[in-house]
């Protein structure tokens, strides 16, 4: 009998403050009126030409800078901080698949990589067998000069 009185009591305090704290009236919009004032007007048009200035520079000597297609690429299959996470990546990668990978640290990671292609064409044809194997965070990346 204490139970049914106790879960009554508590079913009747969660319905009236499920119904006492979704008042809407409380929440009452007020209109605000926004005056435009000529002073700020100027100052965002001067600020907005103080940003558009540099953007055409940087625009102008980027494209002076002539683009270079990598030497060589190759498919990477994964990078780690650690040299032996890395290494434990080469040998499951030397047991499933029948190609030659190589672990080279580069920038403070240690990569797993596999071919040096001449062309693009051919490094995405070996991307699509790594990838078809399980390899799915795989990717190609060019190399040289």
């Amino acid at each position: 009998m204490k139970i049914k009185t106790l879960l009554s009591l508590i079913v009747t305090l969660l319905f009236l403050s499920y119904f006492t704290s979704c008042d809407s009236s409380s929440y009452e919009a007020e209109e605000i009126e926004v005056y435009e004032d000529s002073v700020k007007t100027t100052a965002n048009s001067e600020i907005k030409q103080e940003i558009e200035l540099p953007k055409a520079d940087i625009i102008e000597e980027t494209t002076s800078i002539p683009k270079t297609n990598p030497v060589k690429y190759t498919v990477q299959i994964g990078a780690f901080g650690k040299e032996s996470n890395a290494l434990d990546y080469l040998a499951k990668a030397k047991n499933m698949l029948p190609y030659e990978f190589v672990c080279i640290e580069i920038g403070g990671l240690y990569k797993v990589r596999t071919g040096e292609f001449d062309n693009l064409a051919e490094a995405l044809d070996m991307l699509n067998k790594i990838s078809s194997a399980g390899f799915y965070d795989s990717f190609v990346t060019g190399f040289g000069k």
